[in-house]
């Protein structure tokens, strides 16, 4: 567990395999929610802590999703490696807030969205 969480927090620092990284912080985070916390257990009378974790589930989900729906970083490894290899935006996100007509704009034209020459 400990080797996630760190693999997890390296990718998250350096921006490699984002896409990885949201995806394992967001089950991560349901693990020890569910897990550890018993789901925010124990519950009585006016209970209404459900706990940190799932909190952290959807943090993760909301960076996922300003990430897909805001340029490019330049500053991250995976923006680096697409550089030199083009289909590595496939591993990074899965996918993008875009209509058809959208997706064929960015295809034919990637570098208007930030992306790197």
């Amino acid at each position: 567990m400990g080797g996630f969480e760190l693999a997890l927090g390296l990718a998250l620092i350096f921006g490699f395999l984002r896409k990885t990284a949201y995806i394992g912080g967001i089950v991560l985070s349901l693990m020890i929610w569910s897990i550890d916390e018993g789901f925010g257990g124990p519950y009585g009378f006016g209970s209404t802590d459900i706990g940190a974790a799932i909190m952290y589930a959807f943090v993760f989900g909301a960076i996922w999703i300003i990430e897909v729906s805001v340029d490019h970083t330049k500053y991250s490894v995976d923006s680096k490696i697409e550089t030199r290899w083009k289909r590595w935006k496939v591993f990074v996100l899965v996918f993008y807030f875009c209509s058809a007509q959208c997706k064929k704009t960015f295809d034919s034209d990637p570098h208007k969205y930030g992306h790197p020459k």
